[in-house]
């Protein structure tokens, strides 16, 4: 078992009953009207970078700091940035693009955010996904890095952070656990929210595209692990 199912109720305090949206089939991941939900619910309760949680804008700064050497003097195209606090706080004059697949209903920095299908033309040095690959599906997370492997120049990187699987054995019986309070709590809203992975997973995906796994450090905040890829020659 090379992922983890994980089901959520909530995402900070936004609880997902008080969206006004159809429960979505049990094993059918949130969708994008889900995320444009969470996405609007989020700017009309935070406003501003000013009233991001502690926590938050603490492990995003520690990221930064460990991006930092990766994006200076980059092309840059982040991917899945949700709020891009990291990018627009931190990064505030690096070449940047945004890619999110539900925008935010209120744009909380100075960068445009784009859909995928607008940067079609978009071509550089570096592609970060923080906090991203969490919710995509094995096969998901084949094609992005896929897609990455067309948008990156050789010798370009790509930056995931993500919470890592731990073992086998923990991972199995964490999920049966999520499973099981799922069932007894039939009447919460429960969403198919993500999988987590071990490190080697990626890695084996990312090599299956022409990615060689280059660095791996883990964040003292929230104990995400940052892993950094470098693009092969091209053949």
């Amino acid at each position: 078992m090379s992922s983890y199912p994980q089901w959520e109720c909530r995402f900070g305090k936004i609880e997902f009953s008080k969206l006004g949206l159809t429960r979505p089939p049990f094993f059918k991941k949130a969708s994008k009207t889900f995320y444009d939900a969470i996405y609007k619910e989020m700017s009309e309760e935070t406003i501003n970078y000013q009233n991001l949680p502690e926590y938050f804008t603490k492990a995003k700064t520690e990221t930064a700091a460990n991006l930092k050497s990766h994006l200076k003097d980059k092309r840059i195209l982040s991917w899945g940035c949700g709020t891009a606090y990291m990018e627009n706080v931190h990064f505030p004059d690096e070449d940047i693009t945004l890619v999110d697949l539900s925008l935010p209903a209120k744009n909380l920095g100075e960068r445009q955010v784009f859909k995928a299908t607008e940067i079609t033309g978009w071509r550089g040095d570096v592609v970060i996904g923080i906090q991203m690959v969490f919710h995509l599906s094995n096969e998901e997370v084949n094609q992005f890095f896929k897609n990455c492997g067309q948008l990156l120049v050789t010798g370009g990187k790509v930056i995931i952070t993500h919470t890592a699987a731990k073992s086998f054995y923990f991972d199995f019986f964490k999920t049966m656990k999520n499973f099981a309070k799922v069932l007894i709590q039939r009447r919460k809203f429960y969403v198919l929210w993500g999988w987590r992975r071990q490190n080697s997973t990626y890695a084996s995906i990312a090599f299956k595209n022409g990615f060689r796994l280059v660095d791996v450090v883990t964040n003292k905040v929230n104990k995400e692990q940052i892993m950094v890829f470098t693009k092969q020659d091209d053949p």
